[in-house]
């Protein structure tokens, strides 16, 4: 799909708060150290915990389709703490091609917050067909972000699932655990994963969902059959 891409590069940043390791493979932050902080045997605190998993945070899938193994385009813009991988795809849908680029960018203007901004662009500001599962598309933050803690402590207490709606937090947890999948079928600000160490908030524009979302949807409905991602 993208032609002189094909080495994976690794790129070191301080960001004075954090030691970061990117790679332009799946566009993934590969480490992420505190050097603020330092673990008992003196190193600093790593916050990826991905063992031998090689699996890491930030992984965007299509459906079944995972971009991880895929190389991006990395480019940077260090006045204004923006780290940006991107990397062009195509949908075939029947004899149609559609082109269109995601753009992974990660920045770092507070301390303490990471912020990754995912953004698909078309050609000619066509609408994209994208539904898996009734979803355009998964980010994954797995299989850890902080610290290695005690699994059996951890389970007791985490991870907890929130949103907030109406100047008012929810907590899902319960609902959640239960059911594996639970839709919330109201507006909301924003919805998050509270971890031991981290909260991971999804925080949606909110005139992209209310212009742009129900449209996309019946666009989606006539295009569905006979889709493929390359």
């Amino acid at each position: 799909v993208e032609e002189n891409i094909s080495i994976e590069q690794e790129i070191i940043v301080n960001e004075g708060n954090y030691l970061i390791t990117f790679s332009t493979k799946g566009g993934l932050i590969t480490s992420l150290e505190l050097p603020d902080y330092k673990d008992l045997d003196n190193t600093f605190i790593e916050m990826v915990v991905s063992q031998d998993s090689v699996i890491y945070p930030f992984i965007l899938t299509f459906g079944q389709y995972s971009t991880a193994n895929d190389i991006f385009i990395y480019k940077s813009d260090e006045s204004s703490n923006e780290y940006r991988f991107s990397r062009e795809y195509k949908i075939k849908n029947n004899s149609r091609e559609i082109f269109f680029t995601l753009i992974k960018t990660y920045s770092f203007k507070d301390p303490y917050i990471i912020d990754l901004e995912i953004t698909l662009e078309s050609k000619n500001r066509e609408y994209l067909p994208l539904k898996f599962d009734d979803m355009m598309y998964t980010l994954t933050y797995g299989p850890q972000i902080g610290p290695e803690i005690e699994v059996s402590d951890y389970r007791k207490e985490f991870p907890k699932y929130l949103y907030f709606a109406n100047k008012s937090k929810k907590d899902l947890s319960a609902k959640v655990k239960k059911k594996k999948l639970y839709t919330i079928e109201k507006d909301i600000d924003w919805v998050a994963i509270e971890g031991k160490y981290f909260v991971a908030i999804i925080d949606p524009p909110s005139d992209f969902i209310e212009n742009h979302v129900k449209k996309q949807r019946d666009f989606i409905r006539s295009y569905e059959k006979g889709l493929d991602l390359y």
